[in-house]
């Protein structure tokens, strides 16, 4: 019974004594927040002292902007500092003091950026542009200090390009971005852009001038073959093409060369310009032609219009008929330069309805007519290059 009732009287003491160091406890955790300044930059030392009457105890300062949180521990009544660049983004940011999960009191601090530090960040675009102003480049940076924070200060940022048009603008930081706009010069070429802001500069960005279309051209006969052989090439080359600025179009423009005959269009050559001249070779026709030539580029600039004539190759067809064993000798057909026609030239052989189509070699062919579908008792008609003969 004795030692039954000495528990008893242990558990009210210790009871009593809990209850009275948890008073004291909870009156101790109390305190106000003070903040000697509460404009700082992220460069600069921060200070706060919690202010608890004559006790002290242990808190924790939390710092946070939603999307950045710090904790530090200090005690209470003393003066609190937190080293330079440990707070290093810039913003708004509340302040609390919490103890024994208690929020003791609450702040609020401006946290400013650092300075501008290179290199800065440059955006150009588009990074090619037409002359003659017809399209401008811009180009922008979002300055930022060396912890990445944007600059919200209005300072003046340079501009400067070089070129027959020099420029020097400033522009102010307006939104987090400072920017300006670069209208295409008359001349072609790459146009160099830098920036800074007193000492702290950035790479150097470029942008190409483009030329515009191309004014009228010309094209001229460079090599020209008057005869319908089907061997050789008409070579044709036009006048350097340049924009209305005198500036020569990009390599690699497409010029298109319209060939018509007889009222007619029969080709198209493409070729692609070189130090502004575009140069295509067109092989000769196979049959007496006139040829009228045009270039253009995009179909609505356009050259001049040239007419060449190519003469036929052959006067006339000779063949012999050996009538007994159904055999047709042509040739030998000899050039208008007194040369038989080139091995491979096509004879066709045609009775109004079955065409037969032989190769001459040494300027001589035969046709066979009782192993050819061909009916001897019609008109039989010899043809090559472009000229008809009839077998009577």
């Amino acid at each position: 019974m004795i030692k039954t009732n000495n528990i008893l009287f242990i558990l009210c003491v210790f009871f009593f004594s809990c209850a009275e160091e948890k008073e004291i406890i909870e009156k101790n955790y109390s305190g106000r927040l003070h903040i000697p300044e509460k404009n700082i930059q992220v460069s600069e030392e921060f200070s706060y002292q919690l202010k608890s009457g004559d006790e002290k105890f242990e808190f924790q300062l939390l710092i946070d902007n939603g999307m950045f949180t710090k904790s530090f521990t200090c005690i209470s009544n003393e003066l609190c500092k937190v080293s330079r660049g440990e707070l290093w983004q810039a913003g708004e940011f509340s302040v609390t003091a919490i103890a024994g999960n208690k929020v003791l009191d609450s702040d609020s601090i401006h946290i400013g950026e650092d300075d501008i530090t290179y290199p800065l960040d440059v955006y150009v675009g588009p990074q090619s542009i037409v002359v003659g102003g017809k399209q401008e480049a811009m180009l922008s940076t979002i300055p930022s200090d060396k912890y990445d924070n944007p600059i919200t200060s209005s300072d003046a940022i340079s501009f400067n390009s070089t070129g027959a048009q020099e420029l020097n603008e400033q522009s102010e930081i307006k939104n987090l971005l400072s920017y300006t706009r670069f209208p295409s010069q008359e001349k072609s070429g790459q146009l160099f852009i830098g920036i800074n802001r007193g000492e702290e500069t950035s790479r150097e960005q470029k942008v190409l001038q483009i030329p515009d279309w191309p004014v009228e051209f010309s094209i001229e006969v460079v090599k020209h073959h008057p005869y319908a052989d089907n061997t050789q090439y008409l070579q044709l080359q036009t006048s350097k093409l340049k924009d209305q600025h005198g500036n020569q179009v990009a390599d690699g423009t497409m010029v298109a060369f319209y060939i018509t005959s007889g009222g007619k269009l029969f080709g198209i050559i493409n070729s692609m310009t070189i130090n502004g001249e575009a140069i295509v070779y067109i092989k000769n026709p196979d049959v007496k032609s006139t040829w009228k030539i045009q270039a253009s580029v995009d179909r609505y600039i356009k050259s001049n219009l040239i007419t060449l004539n190519f003469k036929s190759m052959l006067d006339k067809i000779d063949f012999t008929f050996d009538r007994d064993n159904d055999i047709i000798h042509v040739g030998p057909l000899n050039s208008i330069l007194g040369q038989y026609l080139p091995d491979g030239t096509k004879v066709k052989l045609t009775d109004g309805e079955n065409i037969v189509i032989q190769e001459l070699i040494e300027g001589k062919t035969s046709f066979i007519i009782n192993e050819l579908e061909i009916d001897r008792e019609k008109n039989l008609i010899i043809e090559t290059k472009g000229l008809r003969q009839k077998i009577k």
